[in-house]
C-alpha cells in the first residue's frame, strides 16, 4: 500500500512539473510590463526595461502584456536563435480570438500588428488606447504566411 501511494505521488509530481515547465501547449506564461505615466507626452520618456530570455518549444507561444495610458510607447527588441518566429501585438478582444484559434488549431478572425518570419526585429509600439495589449511571440505554423521553424528556438526580448 505504501509503495502504491509513492507511485501515485510521483505521477502527480511529474504532471505538475510538466505543466509548470511550459510543456503544455495550453499553458501561456504572461509577463506584465506596465508603463503608467501622468500623460501621453511623458510616455516615451520612461526608461524602465523588461528583459527576458528563454527557450520556446516548437508549436508554442510566449505572451507579454503591455499596458498603460493611450499614447504610451514601448521600444521593443526581439531576437530568435535557431529559427524564425512571428511577432504579433493586439488588443484584448483580438487576443482572445487569436488564443482560442491557436489552442484549437482553427482560423479565428483577429487583427494584429504582425512581423512575420523574422529572426530579429526592433520596433516601437504606441498604445492606440488605454488598457492592455498583448505581444505574442509564436513558434509554430499557425499564422498564415508566417514562420515555421519546425524546432525549438531561443528568444531574447527587451521592452523599454
Amino acid at each position: 500500500m505504501k509503495s502504491r501511494n509513492i507511485i501515485i505521488l510521483c505521477i502527480v509530481l511529474m504532471i505538475v512539473m510538466t505543466f509548470s515547465a511550459g510543456c503544455s501547449k495550453g499553458l501561456v506564461k504572461s509577463l506584465k510590463y506596465t508603463k503608467a505615466v501622468d500623460n501621453a507626452a511623458e510616455a516615451c520618456e520612461v526608461a524602465e526595461v523588461l528583459s527576458d530570455s528563454q527557450h520556446l518549444a516548437y508549436d508554442y507561444m510566449q505572451t507579454y502584456e503591455l499596458w498603460g495610458e493611450e499614447g504610451a510607447c514601448f521600444d521593443i527588441s526581439v531576437e530568435s536563435t535557431g529559427g524564425n518566429i512571428d511577432i504579433l501585438i493586439m488588443d484584448v478582444d483580438n487576443y482572445i480570438n487569436y488564443d482560442k484559434g491557436f489552442e484549437e488549431g482553427i482560423n479565428k478572425q483577429f487583427r494584429a500588428v504582425t512581423y512575420k518570419d523574422v529572426n530579429s526585429e526592433n520596433f516601437q509600439y504606441c498604445l492606440p488606447e488605454s488598457g492592455t495589449h498583448y505581444m505574442v511571440i509564436e513558434n509554430s505554423k499557425f499564422l498564415k504566411g508566417g514562420a515555421d521553424a519546425r524546432c525549438g528556438v531561443d528568444i531574447s526580448v527587451s521592452v523599454k
